[in-house]
């Protein structure tokens, strides 16, 4: 485990669960019915929004007089379909390798999604994974959304955690951006959007998976 780390801070979508790729294809269904023509492009600017970030951009992209709450439900509907259809969220690729790895190490571990509180509870549990983690923070427990630094800076206050020991795991630029607000180290793990520039420069590291990431931790434990 890297030296110093107490702390490790897991976004939700797209980071853990394939939530972004099933959150898009809800949009893409949504946007059919209401005939809206290539928006995906746009949906990608509301990837680590959190929901009150997302209602204000999908008004400001598409007027404020739109039946927002019908759009918003007809999306929570086509979401709800295609996880029963597909039966499960899509855990990502080493994530229990790097849960289970994180668990001998005596850190902290959190979750602190732009997602609501309840619906982050609700999928860990779906998921079977609730017992991993020792504190979790949603989006509407928050006055800013990423990338305002305050979901990321809450863990560790309520673990009295200083920053830089801490280590945060996240697949959006949003994210990305809050972490650097709040001094904590990011490690980048690209989802529906590749790495900026500011990206490349900034993050501790970039991996193509968490498994990638567990890897690289324990690689730590073997050249102590």
């Amino acid at each position: 485990m890297k030296a110093g780390v107490e702390l490790v801070i897991f976004d939700m979508d797209g980071l853990m669960f394939d939530t972004e790729a099933i959150a898009l294809e809800a949009w893409k269904r949504m946007a059919a019915d209401y005939a809206l023509k290539d928006t995906e492009a746009f949906y990608r600017t509301l990837i680590g929004k959190s929901m009150k970030s997302f209602e204000s951009s999908v008004k400001n992209e598409f007027g404020q007089d739109i039946p927002i709450d019908e759009w918003l439900a007809t999306l929570h509907d086509h979401h709800h379909h295609i996880i029963k259809e597909n039966g499960t969220l899509g855990k990502k690729k080493g994530l229990i390798d790097l849960l289970d790895y994180l668990k001998t190490q005596s850190v902290k571990i959190a979750v602190a999604s732009s997602s609501k509180h309840d619906e982050v509870v609700a999928n860990v549990n779906f998921e079977g994974i609730a017992h991993y983690f020792d504190f979790i923070i949603g989006g509407d427990e928050v006055h800013e959304s990423k990338p305002n630094p305050e979901i990321f800076q809450r863990p560790c206050q309520h673990f009295g955690i200083a920053p830089e020991n801490a280590m945060v795991l996240e697949d959006s630029i949003n994210g990305f951006l809050a972490a650097q607000a709040a001094g904590i180290p990011l490690y980048f793990i690209p989802d529906l959007l590749a790495p900026t520039e500011a990206v490349k420069q900034g993050a501790y590291g970039i991996f193509d998976s968490l498994l990638a990431v567990k890897e690289y931790l324990s690689k730590n434990d073997d050249e102590k």
